[in-house]
Parts: structure tokens; C-alpha cells; sequence
């Protein structure tokens, strides 16, 4: 299976991320906002939130291994 890199930009240099994947905790990033993710097929809701309870939410779906 191949992995989704996701990118994110904050407006505070030394922010920290903290990823989650379908409610389920992925990891966390500071400065370079970068997180490789192995989603599977179907839908899925990505959410963002920072050391302040800023939130950012985006839906995306997973169509199929390309082959």
C-alpha cells in the first residue's frame, strides 16, 4: 500500500499539529507540517488541531489502489 503525504501551513513558526484520522490520533508535526498517512479505501475525515484548540477539518474519500 502507498502512503498519502499531507501538508499543512500554520501561521506560527514553532506550532505543533496534532493529526487525526477518522477520530483516531496519527501523529504530530512542529514547523514542517508534513505527515504521511496509509489511509484505506473509502471515506475518510482528516482533522488538524493546534496547542489552542484551532481546528481544521477536510473530508476526502480513497477511490482505489492505482495499479
Amino acid at each position: 500500500l502507498s502512503s498519502v503525504v499531507f501538508e499543512v501551513a500554520h501561521r506560527s513558526e514553532n506550532s505543533t499539529i496534532y493529526w487525526h484520522l477518522d477520530e483516531q490520533f496519527v501523529g504530530e508535526t512542529k514547523e514542517f507540517h508534513q505527515l504521511a498517512i496509509n489511509p484505506t479505501e473509502g471515506k475518510h475525515k482528516l482533522v488538524l488541531v493546534d496547542k489552542n484548540g484551532e481546528r481544521l477539518e477536510r473530508k476526502f474519500e480513497i477511490l482505489g489502489r492505482m495499479e
